[in-house]
């Protein structure tokens, strides 16, 4: 006999490995979950308190046995919901589907009716949750690429000057941080004033905002801009973590004006040597819309090789 519960602190570990042995397989991959076990139980206990765990997770067990669960990633200011799942350990397309829908309708039984907007990332392999998704009339949105490397490629060569104006490397954290008592030079609000033009022109609606970046600002997630003659060119924001030694560039972006300098390179071998010199990671990861193949052709170029390849799916309640 099926039961159906909410998840709950107890309860994470088993979920960290149910995740850890599906998402280690292509044809039931999701998204940015995870393989490792114990990292991925982080990212849960980091990510779901006791409240979101008891209305946004759903748990199928079968004879006391986990067999199933769905996570909603909610913001319910934002009005929308990531979709960590379903994972499901039944093969059978007919009993992967009877769970899914078992999992589905607990958890929008419990789901705020503010969160109107679900989305999901899933590997182009991953079929039961396509076949799935459509039943639920969810459409395919784009499709991203997801690039990792695993240590430094030789000696590149990396211009640091336009012009015969060399470049410059700001680092925003570490100076908002020694000013942090004191009024925004007039200076760095101008940078930063260029920062949030160009992040919401290139990323106009993405997972962080500008001022949720600077607001997650801390020793190993940095905000690098590159400056020529005193002004915005470009910038790359990075997240690293120490104790699982892995990196993520999250965004990346040079201005229109000056594109075709390689700033973007200059960019990222900043941010690639600090990850690998300064915070001493093992990989480095980063996902890139295909809609963009000269950015992933700047990383193969860096050293990237193609990890998985993500299909994003949203639907509307």
């Amino acid at each position: 006999m099926r039961q159906v519960k909410a998840g709950t602190l107890e309860r994470v570990p088993a979920m960290a490995r149910l995740i850890s042995e599906l998402n280690s397989d292509s044809a039931h991959h999701v998204g940015y979950c995870g393989t490792e076990e114990e990292e991925i139980e982080h990212s849960i206990q980091e990510e779901f308190g006791e409240y979101e765990l008891d209305h946004y997770v759903t748990l199928l067990y079968e004879q006391e046995q986990l067999i199933g669960l769905l996570l909603l990633d909610a913001d319910e200011e934002e009005g929308q919901a990531e979709l960590w799942g379903p994972f499901i350990i039944k093969g059978d397309w007919g009993e992967w589907q009877t769970a899914a829908d078992q999992l589905w309708a607990a958890s929008l039984a419990k789901l705020s009716p503010s969160i109107q907007k679900i989305a999901g990332f899933y590997h182009i392999h991953n079929h039961h949750a396509f076949a799935w998704m459509e039943t639920k009339q969810a459409v395919k949105q784009g499709q991203h690429t997801i690039l990792k490397l695993e240590e430094l490629s030789g000696q590149q060569l990396v211009i640091d000057q336009i012009d015969n104006q060399k470049l410059k490397i700001v680092d925003i954290g570490e100076i908002m941080s020694s000013s942090s008592e004191l009024p925004i030079p007039a200076e760095l609000d101008a940078i930063l004033s260029s920062f949030y033009s160009l992040h919401n022109e290139c990323f106009p609606s993405t997972y962080y905002d500008s001022g949720v970046i600077l607001s997650r600002l801390a020793e190993d997630n940095r905000l690098f801009i590159c400056l020529y003659a005193n002004e915005l060119a470009g910038y790359v924001y990075l997240e690293g973590s120490r104790e699982f030694r892995e990196g993520q560039i999250e965004y990346i972006a040079v201005r229109p004006d000056r594109r075709g300098h390689r700033i973007g390179l200059y960019l990222l071998h900043h941010a690639l040597q600090h990850l690998f010199g300064s915070i001493k990671v093992k990989e480095v990861s980063l996902c890139v819309n295909n809609n963009n193949p000269a950015a992933i052709s700047l990383y193969h170029k860096a050293g990237f090789h193609t990890a998985s390849e993500l299909q994003y799916i949203s639907l509307h309640r």
